[in-house]
This record gives structure tokens, C-alpha cells and sequence, in this order.
């Protein structure tokens, strides 16, 4: 992370694009958290031919950064328009979609980790930066990366699953990736080897083939805008860039200054003369420079000779870097031949096509291991102890942080977790030593922090120990953990708060306050004392609060879904009660109880709750009123098998209410009558047992709906026309029902639909016949149906299938030619009848699909 400010002419050259990439990470990272630069930047930004200016007359070095006098200046003028910069409250929910918690916060926006309502799938939504909302140009960016990752679909891109806008704010959802970014790991693996390195770079061109297909040409590839999954498959990142076809040149030279990055910039990306003449060859160069950097250890001018981004723009253009075989020995020429064409200065002695480029590192790729390359970067990661919201495991694409070699600031933490080219501050540690006396000096390039701590009992300091010291003009905050070696801590100069994170530890600090002044030490006096032996909890108070109520509401053979660290877990007894930080998702009382008003005040501490399970509960007027007393309650659950449903008709008084499950062995089509009037429910499951096609013709003035599940009903598929009149409905969830082929010809009147399960049921290929037409289905579960190879050549038509579940129905080996149609799918479940070597061989025929059997791979 910067220890300052940097220079106005840096901030130019970065909107500019002329920042390499390592820099260009610091300063994202700095503008994250500073106000004053995020001003300046827009200043910069509005400049017209800001690269050109400064091709021309290069770039001034300025020695210091912004002083604190001219920061307290800036920040009268912020304040004086703080309505830009005042940050909205975190959503609790957006449509169909849940917001579970703040994942970070990237150049553009912050970013949400989110459960899709319907789908019940995890999925990353970006919402536009609130300070940046009245500003067109980052407008215009923001709807040009939702159209850019909108028009695409492939296994290699970032897949946007929905976007919109929340509040008048634009939102854009994407996949949920669980991965590490290339150029972290090439930071920390240093040159990868030559088969793993073609096959990131092969893969990503293979994706960005997919890109230039749909007119869109990316131009900010680099190892960084590259994740590897843990599986293996390398997905390309922050199309924010990306240039439409269908925009103007000079639309784009207006919106936009930011043209790529310096390190890996084709040489006629700088020149504004040929700006409107770009084409997807300037993606092919770029390539080519990520590659080298993977052989090499680093890009292509990375050397002394070229340490200015300007020096690299003219090097790109007018020089020959350093040949990649006197860098890396024993490449292959061939392969020396495949990456000098790709890094041509003229774009006619490139590939033709990504493509090609991409057919052309076939012939190294053999022996790659890009699943073991990603765990071992896993590992590392791992190493570090970090907190629980430190984790970038699952981060979505565009803002993967780079993991694991250190602890965040606390300030980036809480709102604004680094994007995927961010550099994390290291987490400085101390030494222990049985010593009356210990010593800690951190060396920064401004000045020097030292910590001296006397006492007797310094080898009890407990393991993990930590000294929290906050920035207090930056709003920044470091943890100093007393565990290992010492290493170096760049602090800015300026004012800082200190103190000791576990106060029980015994460590007393002799000032609250110090200053780091350039080139001064500033001395911190702390002693030791006899530390209290009880163990302190690192749970926030609210935390302890709800622990109390957890334990309680067990008595009441209550049980819980707690979200701890992104992750659902299940507590059903008072020993399961977590001990960190956790958020309760679920409170499900599973037996028939009766709630005190003092139990009601009891479960009213649970402030965040927003799902309640109850069984055979009878609906009062003063039951509702106690539900209204929960703020964020969305979510409610009602399973009747011992007592008739009664009080239905109350639901209505639930204006919060979004999901509703009903079910149980007493729920009959009588029941769903009265679910007619709940005109704000979007989710809906109905299980009763005695439910019949009768019953839906209820459903059919709900429509609002957008899911519906209807499993365990006695369901033939019969009433399914009225589910037609339904025109939000995408899902739609039908398993261990008793629909058969008698219901074909309705579906393909929901038109709208993305994702359809009719596993354990009866139907066959005259459903299918009918599924073929639907233009938007996402995914199709058909597992133990009646389907057979007739339906495949049908289904393999459906464009936008992406996963398919067809465990065990009759398909089997002799249908392997056919299931290698389906290349569109990212996932497909096979069953029994498909042996191993039958699934080996499918999966060599799609190679860019998961596929699932049911069957032990192993076997032969």
C-alpha cells in the first residue's frame, strides 16, 4: 500500500492507463480509502487527451505526496458536496436476490456476496460506487461492463447472471468464483512451468475468442484480469474496458481515458491516431506479453532500463524486448516462435485470430496441472492466519483480492475489500524471546516505529497476540502480530492511535497516540504484566448477545443456521454454539411450541433475523403483530402435520414478507386459496401432501411470482396451464411429484423460464419435445425420468443450457456421440449406465464441461 498520497501527474498518468501494473495495484488500493485522491482523480480523469499530452512532454517526478495541510483543505471542499460522498447503508435484499455480506469493494463499485432467492445459489453483485453515481463517465463505464460480460457466455469469461438497477443505482450479478489470480501467483511462484504457463494463456484465449465473436474486444488483459479456478479453468476478468463495436471512436475517446495497462499494451493502444481503428488483435499482443511474463518471471520491458510507464508505451512501440530465450532456457523454438509472432509491432504479422493463437499452444500445453498450480497457491494463501472477512476464497470474479501473503487494513475489511490487482498490506509481527526486554523496530521508508516491551513475563504474551494501530487521517488500521519474525511495515507520515488488541493479555502501552515524522524514530513504551488467564473472546458484543439467545432458543428445541465466514452451518445444540463471529440465518423451530411474550421478547434480540421456521403454528392477529417486530424478517416457513393450518389469511398482514414455504401433511388446495392475496410474495413453495392440480389454479393470480416449487404435492402436471398466465416465473421445481407427459404441453408456455427440475418424476420425451422451445433455460434436472436418446438431439438445441442432471434415466454408452453436442454445457450429471471409460472419453470430447457421474470414476 502507498505511505502517501501520490503526485497529481501520477494520478494522470494512472487514469491514463501509463501505470504499470504493480503500481497501478497500490493505487487502487490507496484510492479506496482517500477521499482527497478519489477528487483529484476525477479532476485528472476529466482532462481530454491525457495520453496524448503526456506521450508528448513525458512525466515530472514530484518527491512527497499531499501534505496533511493541503489533505484538511480538500476536505473542506468534500465536505462541502459530501452528498457524493455519504455511503449508503448495506441492502438487505434486491429483487430475487438476498445480500448476505459485503465481500469488497472494487474500482467501480462495492461488491456483495448474495443468495439468489430462487436459483439458491451464491452469486457476487456489484452496485456502482455511491460517490460515483452522478458521474456519467463512471455511469457510462459501469453499463458498458454490464453490457460487455452481458452479451457473453463461456466457461472461460465471467459469467454476469442478471443487471439492473437498485435504488437508481446500476447492479450487475455475476457468478461466484472460488479461485486465485494468475498474477499472484506468478508474483509468489515466480516462472511457471512451460505447460502450465501456455495453458492459462491457451484458455484465455480460447474465452476471448468467445469475446471477439460477440464484438467486443477487451484490451486490458494481463495475469492479473486472469483467475485460475480451483478446478483448473481459467476465466478472464474486468471486461469494464472492453470496447463495443457498436460504440463511436469518438464516444469511446470521450468516455473513456483509461486504454489498458503499460506492461502489456499493444503498441497501437497508445497511438490516437488508430484508437478507432482497434481491433481484436490488440488482445492477441497482450496475450502474447502475459505469457512472456509467465516464462520470464516478469513482463516484457519489466527491466531498469524501462522503469517509467512512459519508457514502456515508447518500448512497446519502438523496441524489441529481451529475447524470451536468453530469459527462460530450454523453450522450445517453436514456442519462441508462437509468442514473438503474437508480440508482433505490427498487428498484419500477428495471429489472424485468438483463436489461432490459442491452436497454436496446443502442442505445449501437454502435462499441465492447473487444479494442482491453484491448490498450491491455495496453500500458501492458507498460511496466513487471517481474520474470518480476510478470506477472498469465492470472490467474484472482477474483485478477487490477491490472497493470502498478508492481513488487510481493518478499514478495507469492513468495506472495502481489494480488488483482484490489489496488493494487501502486510501484517508486521513481532518477536517473542524470554527476555525481561524485547525490542520491536519496524523500518519504513518515511520514518521508524519502535516498540519496546519490559517486564518479566514476556514469553507469556499469548500466541497471536496483536497491537492495533490505526491511521487515524488515512482511517487506516494495521494489526502487529507478536508471533514470528519481524519484517518490514511502510507506515505514511502522520498521527496514529495504538493500543492492545486483547486488553486481558497484561500488555500495557504507555501512550494511546504517537506520530511518525520522516526520517525520525518515534519510541512506543509498553510493559508486560502477569496476563489474566481467561480466555477473551474475540466475538463483538452483538455476537455475545446472540450466543445467549441461541443457547435459549435450543431449550426451546430450536435449531439454527449461523453464517460464519460466508458458510451456512447447522447448530442444533447448545456445544455447536459457535465461538467467532457469526451471523444467525435461520431460526427453525422444528416442533410445535408456544411462545411466552417474554420468549417473543427473547427472540426479538436477534435483530438481523430474516427467517423463522415454525411447525403446526396457528396464525394469530397477535402472532403477526409479533412478526412485524422483526425488521428484517423476509423469510417464513410453515410445515403443518398434526394440527390443520389455521390463520392464513393473516400472511397478508406481513407487507415484509417475500418467501413463503408451506407445507406438510395437512396442507391442501383449500390453503393455497388463501395464499392469493399475498401480492408481495416472490418466492413460493408449496408442499402440502393433499395438493392437487386443482390447487393451482390459485397460483395463477399470484403473479409476481418468479419461483415456485411444488415438491411432494400429488401434482400430475395437468393444472401446470395455470402457472402459463405467470409472466415472471424462471423457476419452477416439481421433484417426487407425480407429473407425467399428461402436462407437456404447457411448458412451453413459460416461456421465461431458466431453471426447470422435474427429477423423480414420470416424464419422458414428449416433455422434452416441449422443454426444446424454451429459448432461456439455464438449467434442466431430469434425473431418474423417463427420458431416452430421442430427447438429447432435441435438448442439445436449447443454446442456453448450461447444466444438466441426467442421473439415472436410460442414457448410457452408446449415447456418448450424442451427449458430445452438448458443447454449451458447463455441467452435466451422467448416471450408471455411463461407464468410466465411457465418461473419460465424453469428457476429452468437452473438455470445458464438469461432468458428474454417479458411477466411481476410478473404476475401470
Amino acid at each position: 500500500m502507498l505511505e502517501r498520497c501520490p503526485p497529481r501527474e501520477e494520478l494522470a498518468d494512472y487514469a491514463a492507463g501509463l501505470v504499470d501494473s504493480v503500481d497501478c495495484e497500490s493505487i487502487d488500493l490507496h484510492l479506496e480509502t482517500c477521499v482527497d485522491c478519489q477528487s483529484e482523480l476525477s479532476i485528472c480523469s476529466s482532462n481530454d487527451d491525457t495520453l496524448v499530452s503526456l506521450l508528448r512532454q513525458g512525466v515530472d517526478e514530484v518527491e512527497y505526496g499531499q501534505e496533511p495541510q493541503l489533505r484538511e483543505r480538500l476536505q473542506v471542499l468534500e465536505r462541502s458536496s459530501s452528498q457524493h460522498f455519504i455511503k449508503p447503508s448495506r441492502p438487505s435484499e434486491l429483487g430475487p436476490y438476498r445480500f448476505l455480506k459485503r465481500l469488497g469493494r472494487g474500482g467501480m463499485g462495492d461488491v456483495y456476496l448474495a443468495e439468489h432467492l430462487r436459483l439458491e445459489m451464491p452469486v457476487a453483485i456489484k452496485l456502482l460506487s455511491h460517490r460515483l453515481a452522478s458521474d456519467s463517465r463512471a455511469t457510462a463505464r459501469f453499463d458498458r461492463e454490464m453490457k460487455a460480460v452481458g452479451k457473453l457466455s463461456h466457461p472461460n469469461i465471467v459469467r454476469a447472471t442478471d443487471a439492473g438497477e437498485y435504488n437508481g443505482t446500476p447492479f450487475l450479478a455475476m457468478e461466484f468464483i472460488d479461485g486465485s489470480d494468475v498474477g499472484q501467483i506468478c508474483r509468489e511462484h515466480g516462472r511457471l512451468r512451460i505447460c502450465d504457463a501456455c495453458e492459462i494463456v491457451r484458455q484465455a484465449a480460447v474465452g476471448i475468442q468467445h469475446a471477439h465473436d460477440h464484438g467486443l474486444i477487451h484490451r486490458d488483459l494481463k495475469p492479473s484480469n486472469l483467475m485460475l479456478c480451483k478446478d483448473g479453468v481459467v476465466k478472464v476478468l474486468d471486461l469494464g474496458l472492453a470496447r463495443l463495436k457498436e460504440h463511436t471512436a469518438n464516444e469511446l475517446t470521450d468516455e473513456l481515458q483509461i486504454l489498458g495497462t503499460a506492461d502489456y499494451m499493444a503498441p497501437e493502444q497508445a497511438n490516437s491516431d488508430h484508437k478507432s481503428e482497434l481491433d481484436p488483435r490488440v488482445d492477441i499482443y497482450s496475450l502474447g506479453c502475459t505469457l512472456y511474463t509467465l516464462l520470464a518471471g516478469r513482463a516484457p520491458f519489466g527491466d531498469e532500463d524501462h522503469s517509467t510507464p512512459l519508457q514502456k508505451i515508447i518500448a512497446h512501440q519502438q523496441e524489441s524486448p529481451t529475447p524470451i530465450g536468453e530469459i527462460r532456457a530450454g523453450l522450445p523454438a517453436s514456442l519462441i516462435s508462437v509468442i514473438e509472432r503474437a508480440m508482433a509491432k505490427s498487428r498484419k504479422d500477428r495471429c489472424d485470430s485468438s483463436a489461432d493463437f490459442a491452436n497454436a499452444l496446443n502442442a505445449f500445453v501437454s502435462g499441465s496441472e492447473l487444479a494442482k498450480l491453484q491448490q498450491e497457491a491455495a496453500v500458501r494463501h492458507a498460511v496466513v492466519d487471517t481474520c474470518p472477512d480476510d478470506s477472498t476464497t469465492g470472490l467474484p470474479a472482477d474483485t478477487m483480492a490477491s490472497s493470502g501473503i498478508a492481513s488487510e487494513p481493518e478499514s478495507i475489511r469492513r468495506s472495502t475489500a481489494s480488488p483482484n490487482r490489489v496488493l494487501l498490506v502486510a501484517l508486521a509481527t513481532l518477536v517473542i524471546a524470554v527476555l525481561a526486554s524485547l525490542t520491536m523496530t519496524f523500518q519504513s521508508k518515511n520514518g521508524s516505529l519502535v516498540v519496546q516491551i519490559d517486564g518479566d513475563n514476556i514469553a507469556a504474551i499469548p500466541k497471536g497476540e496483536r497491537l492495533v494501530i490505526e491511521d487515524i487521517e488515512n482511517e487506516v488500521i494495521y494489526y502487529l502480530s507478536i508471533v514470528e519474525d519481524s519484517v518490514k511495515q511502510d507506515f505514511a507520515p502522520g498521527t496514529y492511535q495504538i493500543r492492545v488488541e486483547n486488553e486481558a493479555s497484561g500488555l500495557e502501552l504507555s501512550t494511546q497516540e504517537f506520530r511518525i515524522k520522516r526520517k525520525e524514530e518515534t519510541i512506543v513504551h509498553a510493559v508486560i504484566a502477569k496476563p489474566t488467564p481467561s480466555r477473551v473472546s474475540t466475538i463483538e458484543s452483538s455476537s455475545s448477545q446472540d450466543q445467549c439467545q441461541m443457547v435459549w432458543a435450543i431449550s426451546k428445541d430450536a435449531t439454527f443456521d449461523v453464517l460464519i465466514d460466508g458458510q451456512l452451518r447447522l447448530v442444533t445444540n447448545k456445544d455447536e454454539v459457535p465461538q467467532d463471529d457469526f451471523q444467525i440465518f435461520c431460526v427453525n423451530f422444528g416442533k410445535p411450541v408456544e411462545l411466552t411474550t417474554g420468549d417473543w421478547d427473547q427472540l426479538r434480540q436477534l435483530k438481523e433475523l430474516n427467517h423463522l421456521e415454525f411447525s403446526d403454528l396457528e396464525l394469530t392477529d397477535e402472532l403477526v403483530t409479533e412478526f412485524n417486530q422483526f425488521p428484517m424478517l423476509s423469510f417464513l416457513a410453515l410445515r403443518y402435520d398434526q394440527k390443520e393450518p389455521s390463520g392464513l389469511e393473516k400472511l397478508q398482514q406481513l407487507p415484509r414478507l417475500t418467501t413463503l414455504n408451506i407445507g406438510g401433511q395437512l396442507v391442501a388446495d383449500s390453503h393455497v386459496a388463501l395464499l392469493k392475496p399475498l401480492t408481495g410474495i416472490g418466492r413460493l413453495t408449496v408442499s402440502g401432501r393433499q395438493v392437487t392440480d386443482a390447487g393451482l389454479v390459485h397460483l395463477s393470480e399470484m403473479r409476481q411470482l418468479q419461483f415456485v416449487s411444488l415438491i411432494f404435492t400429488k401434482v400430475n402436471g395437468t393444472g401446470l396451464e395455470h402457472l402459463q398466465s405467470l409472466p415472471k416465473l424462471d423457476s419452477l421445481h416439481l421433484p417426487y411429484t407425480q407429473v407425467d407427459d399428461r402436462g407437456a404441453e404447457f411448458f412451453a408456455g413459460m416461456s421465461e423460464l431458466q431453471w426447470l427440475n422435474l427429477s423423480f418424476t414420470s416424464v419422458g420425451d414428449r416433455t422434452v419435445e416441449q422443454l426444446s422451445q424454451l429459448q432461456k433455460l439455464e438449467n434442466l434436472e431430469l434425473a431418474q425420468t423417463k427420458i431416452t436418446s430421442h430427447s438429447l438431439t432435441l435438448l442439445a438445441k436449447i443454446a442456453s443450457l448450461r447444466s444438466l442432471d441426467l442421473q439415472e434415466t436410460f442414457i448410457s454408452d452408446r449415447d456418448v456421440e450424442q451427449l458430445a453436442m452438448f458443447t454449451q454445457l458447463t455441467t452435466l450429471k451422467v448416471g450408471s449406465l455411463l461407464s468410466a471409460e465411457a465418461v473419460h472419453a465424453l469428457q476429452e470430447r468437452l473438455p470445458n464441461c464438469q461432468i458428474v457421474s454417479s458411477i466411481p470414476l476410478a473404476q475401470s
